[in-house]
């Protein structure tokens, strides 16, 4: 069993309304569902946000959270 409570393929809702308003083409808006593709070393989660949810996206949608 890994040392964090979720693993790739979960699926995760984005919380941050701030960061959303501050960088729309990174961050979705609040409520939006995604599913992690990737854990980092560090805990780092590379979500997969469904396409249009962000205005910027980097590499079809996906972006690194801490």
């Amino acid at each position: 069993m890994s040392e964090h409570n979720y693993k790739v393929g979960d699926k995760v809702r984005y919380l941050d309304a701030r960061r959303h308003l501050a960088e729309p083409e990174y961050y979705p808006a609040p409520g939006t569902v995604g599913t992690i593709v990737e854990i980092g070393d560090n805990a780092t989660c590379l979500v997969q946000w469904p396409e249009g949810t962000t205005s910027g996206a980097i590499s079809g949608g996906a972006w690194r959270k801490s």
